[in-house]
């Protein structure tokens, strides 16, 4: 048996308390996950999607290789809730936000076993406040963050099993089928196998020693067979070498680093410019990874020599493995991502591994003797947790939001897709909708896109009714020579921009087709002052849209205006929802001496 000390009080109530930010996270992922796959989805589940609807799924399929990981795990995951849930994306947000909440439950229970009393659960909810923080939600907006968590889930559920008093056999053999699960969810959960090691190293002092060295043994094993697997057929995508890069990018590495650590708590004011937010937060964010960093010296400079004379004895044994994992995880991180244009320092996914060095320094500062000590490093740490954790829900809230209303631009502007081809315009919203188009008509007849793609230009073929709740109109129409249209659209259901907006065109005498789909929106002027009135504010604004002339001629248009001829400009808010579309006021004509564009 450990020796670990625990409370013997039950749960209780207070275990109810992690269900407060579990659903309110539940419900921002639910409402705001649009049934429309995100640019990811489309590199790592389109491909399974045709290959089952063939049935010709294969193993080289499930460990395709995109970028450094090797999704096998997480692909399994996907067809087993797509084809469960009939690919209804919402369920697979949702599985992520259960899997963050089974997290923070069990991270509850690591510290009841670390810090006995009272305190233990008071540490424990605010734990999981931290994992379950609105800043995060962005990581379950989409479920392909699915083979983010994973790993996640693998590291903290290793460490649990090494805070049970399981034998250490029974401990090594579930750390290497959690750290299985890890490696092939995700490149990162390799480090997971080091957990496995430093759980049984923490057997030192408490069983025979060959029974550690056996243990290691058969975790080293274990390890290279899945490294063999892993790597056979692997490729190596070109780039510069580790050497060159801390050569050459040392500085920039170091500050992707201290901002990784810091940013979470230091994501600046909830200020309506991004701009100036993200400028305060490039400042804050060092000097909060430098209080991180001064912490941890001084909890290894309080407990190292206890934790290495009482090794695994204490639960603080397992808390400094977590608290390492996580470390290892950010450099890794700032060395993989600097001068990557893709991503960012400030990219939320990121939190679901960094915030476990500040939760496991958290729980460790509690094992200190000194209580002057204790005092002093509890009252900075909390005052920037709390801070960081105030001002990074109405962040994280906004983002979400942002991207839903993105989402569901895009996901109207493609369901148009087989009417007004070669969307160039699209691929100012999503740099990956190359990807998208050549499988969309494919994806929408096995009933992955829902509503299904119009395949009918004439509008008279179409779902077309008003709707009471929809508020909008054309504005203004300018020709210089080609026509700029502007309106706007509001949503008094959701308080917001309506979800896209289709014009049409029709010639005198002749049909409405659909003409184009807008993938511009914006708050300009002519909806300030509308927005005051509806008392919009954040994403919400964003009430406004335009078409402008394209610069390239391969625009998203199915034809072009007809020369010399009166034509007939109307707009519709398409509900992705339904796939229905509400006719908007303020038709504008174009007159026939109008030339072609």
């Amino acid at each position: 048996m450990h020796n670990i000390p625990h409370s013997s009080r039950r749960f209780g109530f207070i275990w109810l308390w992690v269900l407060l930010p579990l659903l309110f996270t539940l419900w921002l992922s639910w409402a705001w996950t649009p049934d429309f796959p995100h640019a990811d989805h489309w590199g790592l589940e389109s491909d399974l999607i045709l290959a089952m609807a063939e049935n010709n799924v294969t193993w080289d399929l499930l460990a395709t290789q995109k970028n450094d990981s090797r999704y096998v795990v997480s692909r399994l995951f996907y067809l087993m809730l797509g084809k469960a849930t009939h690919w209804n994306l919402q369920v697979e947000a949702a599985f992520c936000v259960l899997m963050a909440g089974g997290i923070a439950v069990l991270t509850w229970w690591m510290v009841r076993r670390t810090i006995p009393g009272k305190t233990g659960d008071l540490v424990g909810f605010f734990a999981s406040l931290l994992i379950l923080w609105p800043l995060q939600v962005m990581n379950w907006n989409f479920g392909v963050q699915i083979c983010y968590f994973l790993p996640v889930a693998a590291g903290i559920g290793t460490a649990a099993v090494y805070m049970n008093s399981w034998t250490l056999l029974r401990q090594t053999v579930a750390g290497i089928l959690l750290s299985m699960i890890g490696s092939w969810s995700f490149s990162c959960g390799f480090l997971v196998w080091g957990l496995v090691i430093w759980g049984c190293l923490g057997w030192l002092g408490r069983a025979p020693r060959w029974h550690v060295l056996s243990a290691i043994a058969l975790t080293g094993l274990a390890m290279a067979l899945n490294i063999w697997a892993y790597f056979t057929g692997y490729t190596w995508s070109p780039g510069p070498s580790l050497s060159e890069k801390l050569s050459g990018q040392t500085w920039a590495v170091f500050r992707y680093f201290t901002d990784l650590l810091g940013a979470g708590f230091a994501t600046g004011l909830p200020l309506a410019n991004q701009n100036q937010r993200l400028g305060i937060t490039a400042i804050l964010a060092p000097f909060i990874a430098g209080l991180l960093i001064l912490w941890i010296i001084i909890l290894l400079s309080s407990l190292g020599r206890g934790l290495l004379r009482r090794t695994g004895s204490t639960p603080a044994w397992m808390w400094t493995g977590v608290g390492g994992w996580s470390l290892l995880l950010t450099v890794l991180i700032a060395l993989a991502r600097t001068g990557n244009t893709l991503s960012h320092q400030f990219s939320s996914r990121y939190l679901a591994f960094t915030l476990w060095i500040w939760i496991a320094a958290l729980v460790l500062t509690f094992t200190i003797q000194n209580q002057r000590l204790r005092r002093i490093l509890l009252g900075a740490a909390l005052s920037v947790m709390i801070y960081g954790w105030a001002i990074g829900i109405p962040v994280g809230i906004r983002a979400i939001q942002k991207d839903g209303y993105t989402m569901r631009l895009l996901q109207g502007s493609l369901t148009m897709a087989k009417v007004a081809p070669g969307p160039s315009t699209l691929r100012r919203n999503d740099s990956v909708m190359h990807l998208i188009l050549p499988r969309a008509a494919q994806l929408s007849d096995l009933g992955f896109i829902r509503p299904p793609l119009v395949s009918s230009p004439l509008v008279s073929d179409a779902i077309v009714e008003p709707d009471p709740a929809i508020e909008g109109s054309i504005t203004s129409l300018e020709l210089n020579p080609q026509p700029t249209v502007m309106g706007y659209a509001y949503d008094h259901r959701r308080k917001g921009p309506a979800d896209c907006i289709i014009l049409s065109m029709q010639p005198r005498g002749g049909a409405e087709i659909w003409w184009t789909p807008i993938t511009t929106r914006n708050a300009g002027a002519q909806t300030k002052p509308l927005v005051r009135k509806l008392g919009l504010s954040g994403e919400h604004v964003r009430i406004g849209w335009m078409l402008e002339p394209e610069k390239d001629t391969t625009g998203y248009q199915v034809v072009s205006l007809p020369a010399n001829q009166e034509v007939v400009i109307r707009a519709y808010a398409l509900d992705v929802r339904t796939g229905k579309f509400h006719p908007l006021s303020g038709e504008k004509i174009i007159p026939a001496s109008t030339p072609a564009p």
